[in-house]
């Protein structure tokens, strides 16, 4: 119990400088006996453009004229061997932008002479057939009854009475001052005007060969009488067939 009372023991003992081994020293290196100089250092060599400079131009000139594309990186060319200089960066390589040539400036054009002109004719004249003959989808009356279709605004309507309305949808004929009954409305001669049933039921639309108020005077009667009530005669029918359209 009384244990921390003990003595502690004496530390060991240090070397003394005098009786401490000493280290033999090296033996000194001789000098070279060569005088010859030394070899100088080659310079480096030009760094050639590293293989993704060359792949990132060929990938640009197969792009389309104006597409966009991101920046490349920068390629970094390695320094030679042997060489304390630090890594370059090698610049991609530039081309000027050229601008798409069109089909129409490269399409190759051809121009007759007077000579070739005249040929042409001649042989038109003998009645060859030469040429390309465009033709219409439809005939020109049909066009024109299209034409008539598409007119939205009447001016007047002919009550017609049930012999005209035989002879229009079924027959496919004129009008006749005859076959109407009553004008309504104020036209003039080239306007569209309204054929109608005597019940009301439309017809058929067409332009009107007289104006309101001479239809008036010639209604009911046949068209040998026009001359006598108007004092002319402008057409035999009050709607002709060619610009009439059946509803």
């Amino acid at each position: 119990m009384f244990s921390f009372f003990k003595k502690k023991p004496p530390p060991p003992p240090v070397p003394d400088a005098l009786t401490a081994p000493t280290a033999t020293p090296a033996a000194p290196t001789p000098p070279a006996t060569t005088t010859a100089a030394a070899a100088p250092t080659p310079a480096p060599a030009s760094a050639a453009p590293a293989p993704g400079a060359v792949a990132g131009a060929l990938d640009w000139l197969r792009k389309p004229f104006g597409a966009k594309t991101a920046a490349a990186p920068v390629p970094v060319a390695a320094p030679s061997v042997g060489s304390a200089e630090p890594a370059t960066a090698v610049p991609a390589l530039a081309h000027p932008a050229t601008p798409p040539t069109t089909a129409l400036a490269t399409a190759p054009t051809a121009t007759a002479t007077a000579a070739e002109r005249k040929g042409w004719l001649d042989r038109l004249k003998a009645g060859e057939r030469i040429g390309t003959l465009l033709s219409p989808e439809r005939g020109m009356l049909a066009a024109r009854k299209q034409w008539l279709a598409g007119h939205l605004q009447t001016r007047g309507t002919l009550v017609l009475d049930d012999g005209a309305v035989a002879a229009l949808s079924q027959g496919h004929k004129s009008l006749l001052p005859v076959g109407v009954k009553l004008v309504q409305g104020s036209f003039r001669r080239g306007e569209m005007v309204v054929c109608v049933a005597p019940d009301g039921r439309e017809i058929a639309r067409g332009l009107a060969n007289y104006s309101a108020l001479e239809a008036q005077k010639i209604i009911g009667q046949s068209s040998e009488a026009i001359v006598g009530l108007l004092g002319y005669m402008a057409e035999p029918e009050l709607v002709h067939r060619d610009n009439l359209i059946l509803v």
